[in-house]
């Protein structure tokens, strides 16, 4: 599992540049999780397709995704940006 966690064109610009290797990430099993952080929600990136199932997901519950995000950079003493 790979988090893209940023603002909406720091997701896009990941799911962008997965989808060019994207062959090889789903042999591996790669799962890209885009996590939008900036309050516009994930609603400001384009919903995975019937396609993209092995190869991208949405995050759920994103209060709970973004609590955790804060805590692993509390945890690596890492601040915003």
């Amino acid at each position: 599992v790979v988090i893209a966690a940023g603002d909406a064109a720091y997701c896009d610009a990941a799911i962008e540049q997965a989808e060019q290797v994207r062959d090889p990430l789903v042999e591996r099993g790669v799962l890209l999780i885009p996590l939008v952080l900036d309050g516009a929600g994930n609603e400001s990136i384009a919903p995975p397709n019937d396609a993209d199932r092995r190869f991208r997901a949405t995050p759920v519950n994103t209060t709970k995704w973004t609590a955790w995000i804060d805590e692993q950079k509390k945890e690596a003493k890492v601040g915003d940006g």
